[in-house]
């Protein structure tokens, strides 16, 4: 498994109360399940079981990651947390 950095902003950060998170995951499923054990702030209304809820995206190393099992994680992959509404 891969050891991947979750960067949360806005809400999640202030939920979570933190900036970042160090997951180890093989997908971004996987990843995002790790973040809602680590923050259970953040499970039902951010991520639900390894999905982002309909409000938010995930983008994997600055683009958005396609589905979050189609996408094998590697050692300093970095996955942003974003709403949809972000930028605009």
């Amino acid at each position: 498994m891969a050891r991947v950095t979750i960067e949360l902003y806005g809400i999640p950060r202030l939920r979570a109360g933190v900036a970042s998170v160090t997951v180890r995951a093989a997908s971004v499923r996987e990843a995002l399940v790790a973040l809602g054990q680590q923050h259970p702030c953040l499970e039902g209304s951010i991520v639900c079981q390894g999905l982002p809820v309909p409000a938010y995206r995930v983008a994997l190393n600055g683009d958005l990651a396609p589905l979050p099992n189609a996408q094998t994680l590697r050692d300093g992959d970095v996955l942003l947390l974003l709403a949809t509404d972000a930028g605009g």
